[in-house]
């Protein structure tokens, strides 16, 4: 049985359970895992910088996440209209799921989905 994880066991419509995977989609051994994990991102040796400058590669479901929310605001700038759960739910029907069931999040494949709903006369 999996351990509770009081974080990952709740639900909400404009809310979204991140967790973290490696750059070939596999699972890592720290991810946020449960029903409620709504989709993955590569969380394994993001790219980042230092204070200072420096590059660095970090991992976690803490770099994930704004894999995922960076992907929502531009969406957003796509259809500033949308709600957090049209968001939530374009985000998520956009995904392909791995062999061990976790669904990834494709960032270009979301933002070109937005990109098919929007006005024909809309700015790029």
């Amino acid at each position: 049985m999996e351990a509770e994880n009081p974080a990952t066991r709740f639900s909400l419509p404009n809310f979204l359970i991140v967790g973290a995977v490696k750059r070939r989609g596999a699972k890592t051994a720290f991810t946020n895992t449960g029903p409620e994990v709504g989709l993955y991102a590569n969380g394994d040796g993001v790219a980042a910088r230092l204070v200072g400058g420096t590059r660095s590669h970090v991992s976690g479901t803490s770099f994930a996440t704004p894999v995922v929310a960076g992907t929502a605001a531009k969406i957003l700038s796509v259809l500033p209209e949308l709600s957090g759960a049209e968001v939530r739910a374009l985000l998520e029907q956009t995904t392909d799921t791995n062999s061990t069931g976790q669904r990834l999040l494709y960032p270009a494949r979301a933002v070109q989905a937005a990109r098919a709903k929007a006005p024909a006369n809309h700015p790029w």
